[in-house]
């Protein structure tokens, strides 16, 4: 065990310029750490400005997206109402077109049915008059070969057959 009292001795007393060199070692790495944790939280904070600056920008913009939706919508909404509202002027002028049609062939009807009429009876009148002219010329007509046939053939009865002219 004294042998390894010394041996222990010995190494302490060896090892000093060596525990210093630990200790400077030491001082180093924490004075490394220390700046490694200031550029940590400046990065933190850096990247808390940007991400508050991207979500502002989002938020933002999300809120303009939004926004243009709604006036979309009532855009939407307000040709909607027009093209309904063109609908129905559209299905009321045709209404209104049908019966102006309806109206005016009556009307066109009547005309032509009281044109129809009087022409009508201006033939039958022209008809009329022809017709006793000409009913007194066959008259007139048959008188006259009635007469000439009587003479002609004294004694046999004639036989006239009327046909359609």
């Amino acid at each position: 065990m004294a042998d390894s009292d010394v041996k222990e001795s010995e190494m302490l007393e060896g090892s000093q310029p060596s525990l210093e060199r630990l200790e400077d070692i030491l001082a180093v790495i924490m004075e490394r750490m220390d700046k490694m944790e200031k550029t940590a939280q400046e990065t933190n904070v850096r990247m808390d400005k940007i991400v508050k600056q991207e979500t502002s920008d989002l938020k933002q913009e999300l809120s303009e997206i939004k926004r243009e939706i709604s006036e979309n919508k009532q855009e939407t909404s307000a040709a909607g109402m027009q093209m309904d509202l063109m609908r129905e002027e559209m299905l009321t002028a045709v209404g209104e077109a049908k019966q102006f049609t309806v109206e005016h062939s009556k009307r066109l009807r009547q005309d032509l049915t009281e044109e129809f009429r009087e022409e009508l009876i201006a033939v039958r009148q022209q008809c009329e008059g022809r017709t006793e002219l000409v009913e007194t010329k066959v008259g007139e007509l048959w008188g006259e070969v009635m007469t000439d046939e009587a003479a002609a053939l004294p004694g046999e009865a004639v036989s006239w057959h009327v046909g359609t002219l």
